[in-house]
């Protein structure tokens, strides 16, 4: 993946050599550079510390996810607010009272949006209501897709979701799940992410053989994807609502429902969410049924009761709910919401599609280009979101993300590199956020080598945050010192590890590398010089008996940019451990 134009540029011929060595060739003056390869740890999972450089109220030139609060709930949608922005989701937080908006003002709310996807840059793709119906209404009291329905022809746009909050701690509870699903998933327990629970509620008639077709396919994508346990729950074998309620309390990714009901599924699955004590193992729940969401006024049906569930510290129920807002009996119903249902599913594990609220905005998109027999508008739009539609969903046992990073940089213009893998292994398209104050914020994706870099200028001293987030690994969360840098500190050699160190610093066209312990390296190791697309730019092959002398790397005739400088261990590529050694500067 090619850098993009905004954040990279080449500044007065400066070559930056990172290896899991780091070498930054370009300044006249050498600067030291303390170069950190961090993996992230297990954190707590009651308090997530933003430190938020500002409330998320105002982007003066557009955000990709517009939050939509009742203004009661300002204060206590902010730290999923302040996360979303930190970890590279350009975000904006809109109050009712600003557009002069009343709950039931859904043309002057949806003509906000409106303006926003014409005119922002970036615009939104993502969009929360924050409040119950009674705080912000929904269209026809059914369906919340009409706020992102961008051409009139409703067909979504954007992606919606709602968290139905009536107070601000029901609202803390939904904010709090979501952090806890994404940004600090629960593993004390790993396995529950390879569990899903199905269950069918069996009319005895014909259709409960679409009930099972539907549910069979479900369960071969669970089986493809690994999982360990998948719950076949049924009336006609006496299972019950307890049995639900047991399986989510020990842990479940997803839960499907294929049958009838109406406010909750019909007996005997008629689940209590209070009863549930899952803590931090929060299922995405999918109900492929009658009205089990309801977007009236002040009525709660099942949907709202599993989101509202639970506490801040202990929470129950889901993080999330995707069903449906209508109640009627027909030819084809059963078929056409299990068409949904299956489609959600197969977006995820199939076509790796990881966001919920793209997840159902591309499943309802299937149904409306299949249009199967008795299919209508309104099969389309009574599939409605509980919950962030910007979600990262977990298909597997989340991953450590080790991230090389520089811990320490000077105040100034300079191209700020990070290295991002999983084991061995470069992690592409992983987010990149770097953000200080209100001067820096800056956001990008890997490329296939696993490097991005940012032009960056701090002016001041302080700390710079850097978060990064990949699919199925755990976020990232590091921080960045930026300070003057002394005559003394500048004339350090820097030397990182005991492993390898770097000299001459500065140097011109060559520079050398010592390595001090020949016993990390095989036969015949390798070092080979990567540029920012991956390409192989230089190769140094080595004997194993010149591991312990001098290495010499002729820069001379590379081309100003980035590289990336690797130590290759037999056939396969080994990013040793701890081998970061720091930056040089080429006069």
């Amino acid at each position: 993946m090619a850098l993009d134009k905004y954040f990279y540029y080449i500044i007065m011929k400066r070559i930056i050599i990172f290896l899991v060595i780091l070498i930054n060739l370009g300044f006249a003056q050498q600067i030291n550079h303390r170069v950190t390869e961090v993996t992230e740890k297990e954190k707590g999972k009651s308090k997530f510390s933003v430190s938020p450089w500002q409330r998320i109220n105002g982007i003066s030139n557009g955000a990709k996810y517009l939050i939509i609060t009742h203004d009661n709930f300002y204060d206590a949608i902010q730290p999923l607010a302040q996360w979303k922005q930190k970890k590279g989701i350009k975000t904006k937080v809109v109050k009712l009272s600003e557009l002069n908006a009343a709950p039931e003002s859904l043309v002057r709310i949806k003509n906000y949006i409106v303006n926003a996807y014409n005119t922002w840059n970036p615009r939104p793709e993502y969009i929360l209501l924050v409040g119950s119906p009674h705080f912000i209404r929904s269209n026809q009291n059914k369906y919340d897709d009409y706020y992102a329905d961008m051409s009139g022809n409703f067909l979504m746009e954007l992606s919606v979701g709602r968290l139905p909050c009536s107070t601000a701690t029901q609202c803390s509870v939904m904010v709090y799940k979501t952090l806890g699903y994404e940004r600090t998933p629960y593993v004390s327990d790993t396995l529950w992410y390879k569990k899903g629970t199905g269950i069918i509620r069996e009319d005895e008639n014909a259709i409960d053989s679409v009930y099972w077709n539907n549910m069979r396919y479900v369960f071969g994508l669970w089986r493809t994807a690994g999982y360990v346990q998948i719950d076949s729950f049924s009336k006609l074998r006496g299972d019950s609502a307890r049995h639900v309620e047991s399986a989510i309390t020990n842990g479940r990714a997803y839960v499907v429902f294929r049958g009838q009901g109406v406010t909750n599924w019909w007996s005997p699955f008629a689940i209590d969410a209070t009863r549930m004590n899952n803590g931090f193992r929060l299922p995405i729940i999918i109900s492929s049924t009658c009205a089990t969401i309801n977007l009236e006024p002040n009525v709660s049906y099942l949907g709202e009761n599993c989101m509202r569930a639970g506490t801040v510290t202990n929470p129950k129920g889901t993080v999330a709910f995707v069903g449906t807002t209508n109640s009627e009996s027909g030819p084809g119903l059963a078929e056409l919401r299990g068409t949904v249902s299956q489609y959600l599913l197969k977006s995820i594990f199939t076509d790796q599609m990881f966001k919920l609220g793209d997840v159902l905005k591309r499943a309802k998109f299937i149904l409306d280009s299949l249009q199967p027999p008795y299919y209508s508008i309104i099969r389309y739009r009574e599939w409605n979101l509980l919950g962030d539609p910007e979600l990262n969903v977990w298909t597997s046992v989340p991953k450590q993300l080790t991230v090389v990073y520089d811990s320490v940089i000077p105040i100034g213009q300079q191209t700020y590199t990070v290295l991002v893998r999983q084991g061995t292994n470069p992690v592409s398209n992983a987010l990149v956020c770097v953000m200080k104050d209100t001067v820096i914020y800056q956001y990008n994706y890997t490329n296939t080598s696993g490097i991005v870099s940012f032009s960056i200028n701090p002016q001041s001293t302080g700390t710079m945050s850097l978060t990064v987030t990949a699919q199925n690994c755990r976020a990232f969360e590091g921080t960045i010192r930026v300070r003057t840098n002394s005559i003394e500190e500048n004339s350090k050699l820097l030397i990182s590890n005991s492993k390898f160190r770097v000299f001459p610093n500065p140097c011109h066209d060559i520079t050398e590398i010592f390595c001090t312990n020949s016993q990390s390296l095989n036969t015949n190791p390798q070092i080979l010089i990567y540029d920012v697309q991956g390409r192989i730019r230089r190769e140094v092959r080595i004997r194993k008996q010149e591991a312990r002398d001098k290495i010499k790397i002729d820069l001379g005739n590379l081309p100003a940019g980035i590289y990336m400088v690797v130590v290759k261990k037999s056939e396969t590529l080994n990013l040793i451990q701890g081998m970061v050694l720091g930056k040089v500067v080429k006069r």
